[in-house]
């Protein structure tokens, strides 16, 4: 009787496929990079994940360069989102920044064509590899952006803000019991600034953490930590408007505050619910517009800050 079951991808494919879904949910779908990963790297897990994390985040700052470089070899341009595109900016991106070998690198992404022009794929890589092209040290703005910012702050700004973008940024955590931020540190590395915050360099894939599927701390840009913090501890009902992915809304029900989180996303609502289920907190979470929306009863507080501070 004849096996119908699937052969598993070869090594390395499944990492790159992730990196594919990431690509496709900030590209197309709008997601940002970090909303998207859990659903994108499901299948994958400890170093790939983070290596899937690495291959879309390099691709997304580099990503003018990457196809003006594609773009200089091919006769008609491939459409933005099509998979040898897609497939050609990973597997550059890999031996450019990440350092992959270059048969790892194109060997790992030809699957993810499916069926389309791998051929095209495989000419096109030869070919770049071969003239020993490279990616300009500071990454080229998407141009609608650079045209907008050289307006308004002067080319200076902008290339200042270039070059701030080629560095990998770092990672805030909100430790949920700020007294616990010593032993974090210890744990997990990275410096703090202030109770109840830590900040990682490089690190792991963040689902791979120590804490994080305990709830012991929740990712969260330390500008945006600010305004929860200046609230302080308390015992009333405030309402946090805006509140998805829910950031500040932990912040709050973890010093002591009875929450009402409201968001008009019903995404980015999902993604709050599985935040409080993760760190053990609690909220009454409404899924409405602010505009149309009217509290039941009298709050002590209310937080609003859009767009976000970070």
């Amino acid at each position: 009787m004849p096996d119908y079951t699937h052969a598993p991808e070869p090594l390395g494919v499944p990492t790159r496929r992730a990196a594919l879904r990431l690509l496709d949910a900030v590209l197309r779908r709008g997601e940002s990079l970090e909303s998207a990963l859990p659903a994108a790297t499901r299948a994958i897990h400890g170093p790939d994940r983070g290596l899937a994390h690495a291959i879309a985040a390099e691709t997304l700052r580099h990503l003018p360069d990457l196809d003006a470089m594609i773009d200089s070899v091919t006769k008609t341009n491939l459409p933005d989102d099509a998979k040898a595109r897609m497939a050609l900016r990973i597997a550059l991106v890999q031996v450019l920044i990440l350092g992959t070998p270059s048969h790892a690198a194109i060997s790992t992404v030809l699957p993810l064509v499916d069926g389309g022009p791998r051929k095209l794929v495989h000419g096109v890589f030869g070919t770049l590899f071969r003239a020993n092209m490279l990616l300009p040290e500071v990454p080229t703005l998407p141009a609608p952006v650079e045209l907008r910012w050289e307006a308004a702050w002067g080319e200076e700004m902008v290339d200042a803000a270039g070059r701030a973008i080629a560095q990998v940024p770092p990672l805030d955590l909100t430790i949920a019991d700020p007294s616990e931020t010593e032993g974090w540190r210890e744990k997990l590395g990275g410096e703090s600034f202030m109770p109840g915050h830590l900040r990682l360099g490089d690190h792991d894939s963040v689902p791979d953490m120590a804490g994080f599927g305990d709830g012991a701390w929740w990712v969260q840009d330390i500008a945006a930590s600010l305004p929860a913090r200046l609230l302080g501890k308390g015992e009333g009902h405030v309402l946090d408007l805006c509140a998805a992915p829910g950031g500040k809304t932990l912040q709050l029900a973890s010093a002591g505050w009875t929450v009402t989180s409201v968001d008009n996303s019903q995404s980015r609502i999902k993604r709050l619910r599985e935040n409080l289920y993760r760190t053990h907190l609690k909220a009454e979470v409404v899924n409405a517009d602010i505009l149309d929306w009217a509290p039941t009863e009298p709050a002590d507080a209310i937080l609003i800050d859009a767009p976000c501070s970070a």
